[in-house]
């Protein structure tokens, strides 16, 4: 399994960060009935995106600003985006083994996905 992050850039030259597209890939099978797969699929998207979001994008300050609103203009956004890189490695690595859709089902506790979920499934 592999997340990728990719800003996404606005500016008169393209160089200020307005957000991120974040992508899994080859993410493992998830087992359980054919509804859980489909609902587990979306939790686990859906809350490895959140985690990221504010583990990361939010929390990760540049000159001041999160790294999620950075300008490419900084030297310390290229360092900024390879930490992130791999923090995502190491949860994408961490939730490769985690494939039960229910398990994903329960890690929301009733709620919407979000990094808790991340911290849940990660416990169990």
């Amino acid at each position: 399994m592999n997340i990728t992050v990719s800003p996404k850039t606005a500016g008169q030259n393209n160089d200020m960060i307005v957000g991120f597209a974040i992508d899994l890939i080859d993410a493992p099978a998830l087992t359980g009935s054919e509804k859980q797969i489909a609902w587990a699929s979306e939790i686990r998207a859906s809350a490895i995106q959140n985690a990221i979001e504010i583990g990361a994008l939010r929390s990760v300050m540049i000159d001041g600003k999160p790294l999620a609103n950075a300008s490419f203009a900084s030297p310390a956004v290229d360092a900024a985006l390879a930490q992130v890189a791999r923090g995502c490695t190491s949860m994408a690595a961490a939730l490769a083994t985690k494939t039960s859709a229910k398990a994903w089902i329960d890690a929301t506790e009733g709620g919407k996905p979000s990094a808790r979920t991340i911290q849940t499934i990660m416990r169990g």
